[in-house]
C-alpha cells in the first residue's frame, strides 16, 4: 500500500519547521522525562508500509529493517508527515521520539505490505536542493560521496553526511545546522528517497533525541 506525499501538505510545512504544531515535523517539540515501555512487532529485513491501531481509525507507517537488526518505524498523520519514529538498535530495546509518558505497545494490521524501492544512487541525487525551514527557502547540495553542504548564501547552513543503506530507498543521516532558529544543532535519522514522494525528492526524518525534524528537499 503506496500513499503519495499530498500537495496540501505542502502548505504545512512552513508552520511546522518553526514549531506552530503537533505534525511532527521540524518544530515537534512534544517531549516526556518518563519512562515508558516501548515495543514494537518486529518484521524481516526489508521495507514495509504498515498500518497500526484499529481498522476504523488506522494510522499509516512506514517500517525498515536494516540487516543488521536495527529498525526503523515512522508514523504518520494525515498529512503524510511524521508524527513519532521507533527505533531498535538491534537489542530489542525500542525507543520512542518524542518520548512517550505511558507504555506503548504496537502491532500491525493485516493490510501491512512489503514495498520494493529502489536503491538509493547518491550519483544519480547528486545536485542542489532546496528545504522550506521557518518559512524560507534553504538552500543546500548533495554531492556523489554523499556529502550534504549548505549554500553560501544561506543564512540556515544544512550540512551534513549520508552514510550507508538502512534498506534500500533508506540511509542513514547525520544532519547539523546553525543560524536555523529552533532546530536543534545536532540531527540523526534517515534521509529516505520514494517517487511517491514527488515532487519532493528527498525526505530527511530526523531527531535530537527528544523531537522530530523533518525537511522535504526539492531540486533546484
Amino acid at each position: 500500500m503506496k500513499i503519495s506525499f499530498p500537495i496540501v501538505a505542502l502548505l504545512g510545512l512552513a508552520l511546522a519547521a518553526c514549531g506552530g504544531n503537533d505534525n511532527g515535523n521540524s518544530g515537534n517539540t512534544a517531549t516526556s522525562t518518563t519512562e515508558a515501555k516501548v515495543s514494537v512487532t518486529a518484521l524481516g529485513a526489508g521495507s514495509y508500509d504498515v498500518v497500526l491501531g484499529d481498522e476504523s481509525t488506522p494510522t499509516v507507517g512506514h517500517y525498515y529493517a536494516a540487516a543488521d537488526g536495527s529498525r526503523y518505524l515512522i508514523v504518520d498523520d494525515s498529512n503524510a508527515l511524521a508524527t513519532a519514529v521507533y527505533k531498535d538498535a538491534a537489542d530489542g530495546s525500542w525507543k520512542r521520539v518524542p518520548a512517550s509518558a505511558s507504555d506503548v505497545s504496537i502491532s500491525f494490521l493485516s493490510n501491512s505490505t512489503s514495498t520494493t524501492l529502489k536503491a538509493i544512487d547518491l550519483n544519480a541525487l547528486a545536485r542542489s536542493y532546496v528545504a522550506l525551514v521557518q518559512g524560507s527557502a534553504v538552500a543546500f547540495s548533495l554531492s556523489a560521496d554523499g556529502k550534504i553542504v549548505a549554500s553560501s548564501s544561506a543564512s540556515c547552513k544544512l550540512n551534513g553526511t549520508v552514510g550507508a543503506d538502512v534498506v534500500q530507498g533508506a540511509r542513514k543521516l547525520s544532519l547539523s545546522t546553525a543560524g536555523c532558529g529552533a532546530l536543534p544543532a545536532t540531527l540523526q535519522g534517515l534521509m529516505i528517497a520514494d517517487g511517491d514522494y514527488a515532487p519532493a525528492v528527498l525526505r530527511f526524518v530526523l531527531d535530537d533525541g527528544s523531537q522530530i525534524t523533518e525537511l522535504w528537499a526539492y531540486a533546484e
